[in-house]
Order: structure tokens, then C-alpha cells, then sequence
């Protein structure tokens, strides 16, 4: 709300009033891409597969989507979290709303330039996502340099197509070279009005957030759900599991969170166990959590253990620890498991693979200096 106040204030007093893409450079300025990352993750990698599958078809390999992976004979390529293309819609996203801002461009011009640019990422991630199904179905030789090489080679000519598009669109009066009208000093708005707009919406909901606690502690102890006692497992990997006391930060956590949180110690390993009774968009993923706490997490990729279970995992490392971080969901039963919260999420909601509890389970491995 405060952003948007500012956005509405900016582009009514700067020059050029182009409302709509300076609105979409502010909201683009929010930490969005991990909420993006969790709604629109899985959706995006079915579409994904659904759009590589008939590509690599034309190329002669009876490749049919299942799910958001790519299925070739006895082979199951997953198309991962990471290449969902959320990182590159957002740079995409931005580059087409700064170019418009730039260029001054109308509201409707500059909503095309979004979808425009929304189209090209898409299209850009699909041709990604096909070109990677060739290494890692084994086709052609697996280079460490690839996947990232790759990425980063459609990345460029994505960008290229978004400026091209962006671009094109401003030719024409630029050539004609027609200066922009000036502002008439009445249309400006009395600036006390959207500084005082910003201030309250910034400023109400910190009020409300202070005051809840103290009015309303007893309340929501008393509309707590009763909790059922869980019977957690006793081994993990054919290590005895000890549990451990919660973390300050994991007990706080555990306070909203609708199911049971528990910390285990399985070896050197430890095994932080949810145990999950409704969809929840606070189940968020490992990866979210180590980087709040301060460390720099690669980008998780698929793993399939030894006994056949898939897992998502990634390294980890902050003031010289280094940790390798798998995770899983899996319904109560086991027969549905998913790799990320994002896929879990959407299959909870349309009731695919149970209707619940569900268990997310996530282990941390330390690594040699």
C-alpha cells in the first residue's frame, strides 16, 4: 500500500507521468520472487513441460510431459525449482517496465511491454529447458559448464528480444522527434496529500501490528486447535533418531504453523520433521530459510536416493560451515511425494495424493571445510 501511494505521488509529479510501468518498477522492488517462487513455481514447470515436450518431439524423441518433468523411454527428466524461469520473469519484468518508463509510455503500451516480455521469458525458458533435456538424458555429454552456460546464452537473447520489442514501440516518436507536452503547474497534485496517503498506509499497519498482540494474546490461545499427540519416528536411515530442543526461531515459527514442528539428531546428521494438517504457504521451502539465516545457498537440484525416493537438494555455507540440505514431502501414507513446497502445495490444494496430514522432512548434512 505504501508503495503503491509513492508510485501514484512519483507519477503524477515527475515529468514523465508514466503511472502504470513506475508502479510496476516499485512493486517489482518488494521481495516477491520467493512468493512468486511458491505459487507460481509448479505451475510454470507443468506449462514448461507441456511446451518443451512437443519441441523435442519435432526432433524425433517421443518425449511425453508427466507432471513437470519430461518422460523419454525408461528416463524421467525433472524440470527443477530453478528452472522454473521465475529469476529471469522478474529481471525480464523490470527491464520492460524501466524501458517504458524511459520511453514514457502509455499505460496500454506499457501493459503490452509486460506481456510481451512475459511471453518472450516464457518462450526463452521453454527453449532452456529443451536444450537441457539432451545432457541430462544422457544424449550428449554432461559438462559441468553446460547448464549454466545454457541458461545464461537464452538469458541474453531474451533480453535482447524484450529491448527489441520495448524499443521498437519508442521509434516512431522519437524520429518524429515531437517534444512531450509540458505539465501544466494545476495538474500537479498537492504533494501533503501523497506523502500523507504513503505515510498512513507505512505507518496503520505497524500500529495494528503492535496493538494485536497485547489485545488479543488470550483470544488466540484460546481459539488454539487442540493437538493431537504425533508419533514421530524412532529411526531415520537406520540411525536412532534423539530429539532435539527447538531452535528460539523454531519454536516461534511453531507457534502459527498449522501442524507440529520437531528437531532430531540422526548421527552427525540433523532431521527437522513437520508434520503439516492444511496447505499452508508457511511451509516454505529450506533453501528460504538458510538464506534468511544468513547463508549462500546454491539453487536446489533433483536427487534420487538409494531407496528410490526423490528429495531436492543444495550446499549451503556461512562463516566457513558448510552443509549439504535435502528435503522432501511426502503424504501420510507415502504414497505421494514431491520435491518442493510449490508442487506439494498445488497438489494439496486439489486434493491429488490425499487429504492430509502431510510430512515435509529436511536434513542437514555437514561438509569438510
Amino acid at each position: 500500500m505504501a508503495l503503491g501511494g509513492l508510485a501514484l505521488f512519483l507519477a503524477r509529479a515527475l515529468p514523465q507521468r508514466c503511472g502504470a510501468a513506475l508502479a510496476t518498477l516499485v512493486l517489482l522492488a518488494l521481495p516477491v520472487i520467493a512468493s512468486l517462487q511458491f505459487y507460481l513455481g509448479y505451475p510454470l514447470r507443468v506449462a514448461t513441460a507441456q511446451a518443451a515436450a512437443p519441441l523435442l518431439r519435432l526432433m524425433g524423441l517421443e518425449v511425453v510431459p508427466a507432471g513437470a518433468a519430461l518422460a523419454w523411454r525408461e528416463l524421467t527428466v525433472l524440470i527443477d525449482a530453478p528452472c522454473a524461469g521465475i529469476g529471469m520473469l522478474w529481471v525480464g519484468s523490470y527491464t520492460a517496465a524501466l524501458l517504458s518508463y524511459l520511453n514514457a509510455a502509455s499505460t496500454g503500451r506499457a501493459a503490452r511491454n509486460a506481456l510481451a516480455a512475459a511471453a518472450i521469458v516464457f518462450g526463452a525458458n521453454v527453449l532452456r529447458n529443451v536444450a537441457l533435456f539432451f545432457p541430462e538424458a544422457g544424449l550428449v555429454p554432461r559438462w559441468p559448464v553446460l547448464h549454466d552456460g545454457v541458461g545464461l546464452a537464452v538469458f541474453a537473447l531474451a533480453l535482447l528480444a524484450i529491448f527489441r520489442v520495448t524499443l521498437g514501440a519508442a521509434l516512431a516518436p522519437v524520429a518524429a522527434a515531437v517534444p512531450p507536452p509540458p505539465i501544466a503547474p494545476a495538474s500537479r497534485p498537492t504533494p501533503a496529500l501523497y506523502v500523507g496517503a504513503c505515510l498512513a498506509a507505512a505507518v496503520v499497519p505497524l500500529l495494528m501490528a503492535q496493538l494485536a498482540p497485547a489485545g488479543s494474546g488470550a483470544a488466540s490461545a484460546a481459539r488454539a486447535p487442540v493437538r493431537a499427540p504425533i508419533e514421530w519416528p524412532t529411526h531415520f536411515r537406520g540411525q536412532p533418531l534423539t530429539q532435539l530442543a527447538l531452535t528460539p526461531l523454531d519454536a516461534r515459527f511453531a507457534l502459527r504453523f498449522p501442524g507440529v514442528i520437531a528437531r532430531f539428531a540422526a548421527g552427525s546428521d540433523q532431521v527437522v520433521l513437520r508434520h503439516v494438517t492444511q496447505p499452508t504457504r508457511q511451509l516454505h521451502p529450506a533453501v528460504d530459510c538458510f538464506r534468511a539465516a544468513g547463508y549462500a545457498a546454491e539453487p536446489p537440484r533433483a536427487h534420487r536416493a538409494d531407496d528410490g525416493t526423490a528429495w531436492s537438494c543444495f550446499v549451503a555455507e556461512r562463516g566457513g560451515e558448510r552443509v549439504r540440505v535435502c528435503e522432501r514431502l511426502h503424504s501420510d501414507s507415502g504414497e505421494a511425494q514431491w520435491t518442493d513446497a510449490s508442487a506439494w502445495y498445488w497438489s494439496a490444494l486439489r486434493r491429488q495424493g490425499g487429504s492430509g496430514p502431510w510430512w515435509a522432512v529436511t536434513v542437514i548434512s555437514p561438509l569438510p571445510h
